[in-house]
């Protein structure tokens, strides 16, 4: 398997010209590997105020799971171990990695770190939609500022016929219909990994659990999934996957088709068509391919 990297480096990272120069594609190997574009050179002024030459090259951080046929990619914006970086060098010398506004040692003026972000963001970004197209389970590695329990208890969410409204405000005035529910009340905090032909069961009764973004499928997607693999189901006798999709609410047990409403971790949310995922359904259905569900808490509530 191949992917490509498409090597959009500004021609002067100061960002008065832009130039797009020729993608680079390599082969994906199994587990963690980082990738260099070949370095370009960028319109730089040395520190004595001279016109000089540098080079630039991108680093792509990866991890390719072939038994699901993933690959875990950094986004634009994340900054942990394995963040996308920029490298920076002074006339063949771009090998030393360079990420915001640390380059020392490389006889060039202070860069534009703002840009140097930018270069990475629309890098990685056009990476990941690249990986999807060609129909990878991308997993993005993101940066998470994680609450405390006292945060979270202030959060509450606000939900109108069904539908997520927002987030509480103490300031508005609600209609007396309104729910008011705790943050962490939906979603059970794993995605988890469903392998082909895995098998699994409708819920029975699952209409009118209220969705925090009002739509299932796209609470899916926001969770990693990929809209564009369709059906999770394989057809069945008597059952044809058509159009829409929906996220779907599903069991890996048959004697939790009707779960207990408030139970954590027992429904998981993947996608079905509107065939399968048909109340009247009540058969086992088979994976036919490899995605990820995302565990609910708090089911119906």
């Amino acid at each position: 398997m191949k992917l490509t990297i498409p090597n959009i480096i500004p021609q002067n990272l100061r960002g008065e010209s832009v130039g797009v120069f020729e993608d680079f594609t390599f082969e994906i190997k199994e587990g963690n590997n980082s990738i260099m574009t070949p370095p370009i050179y960028i319109s730089q002024l040395l520190d004595d105020g001279r016109d000089g030459n540098a080079q630039a090259s991108f680093i792509l951080e990866y991890e390719y799971l072939p038994d699901i046929h993933a690959i875990k990619l950094s986004s634009g914006n994340y900054t942990g171990e394995y963040a996308n970086k920029v490298v920076i060098g002074a006339d063949g010398e771009a090998t030393e990695i360079v990420s915001k506004n640390k380059f020392a040692n490389l006889n060039l003026k202070k860069l534009e770190s703002p840009q140097i972000s930018k270069v990475i963001y629309d890098i990685s970004t056009q990476v990941i939609e690249n990986a999807k197209e060609q129909g990878f389970l991308v997993l993005e590695r993101n940066d998470i500022s994680p609450l405390s329990d006292d945060e979270l208890k202030n959060l509450m969410l606000v939900y109108r016929n069904g539908y997520c409204l927002e987030l509480l405000d103490p300031d508005t005035q609600y209609e007396s219909t309104d729910e008011i529910v705790p943050v962490t009340s939906v979603f059970g905090g794993n995605v988890i990994i469903i392998a082909d032909n895995t098998t699994f069961y409708n819920v029975i009764g699952s209409t009118g659990d209220p969705c925090p973004n009002g739509s299932w499928i796209k609470f899916w997607a926001d969770n990693g999934g990929n809209p564009n693999c369709g059906c999770i189901a394989k057809n069945t006798v008597g059952i044809t996957c058509n159009n829409p999709l929906y996220g779907g609410h599903l069991v890996f047990d048959h004697s939790q088709m009707q779960p207990v409403y408030g139970s954590n971790k027992v429904v998981f949310i993947a996608p079905l068509c509107n065939a399968h995922n048909n109340s009247s359904n009540k058969n086992e259905m088979t994976a036919k391919y490899t995605t990820i569900g995302v565990w609910l808490n708090n089911y119906h509530k």
